[in-house]
């Protein structure tokens, strides 16, 4: 099998649950199922997902690109 597709296949019915509820993409939100998996944060450079995650439940897993932490 693809390397994708056992990588993802297991995030595959959380991502699908999480677009229905978001209105997102399913491929948006295989990140995001990670990322809540994963107890992490999802870095995107997508201002529509960004701000459709805005005040959401989601948010605090969502990190704006331009707010990662510089290395010193």
């Amino acid at each position: 099998p693809d390397a994708w597709v056992l990588i993802a296949g297991p995030l595959v019915p959380a991502a699908v649950r999480l677009a229905a509820q978001t209105n997102r993409t399913v491929y948006d939100c295989l990140y995001l199922a990670l990322a809540l998996r994963e107890g992490g944060q999802m870095v995107t450079a997508d201002e529509r997902l960004w701000n459709s995650l805005s005040g959401t439940a989601w948010a605090s897993s969502v990190l704006w690109v331009e707010k990662v932490p510089q290395p010193s």
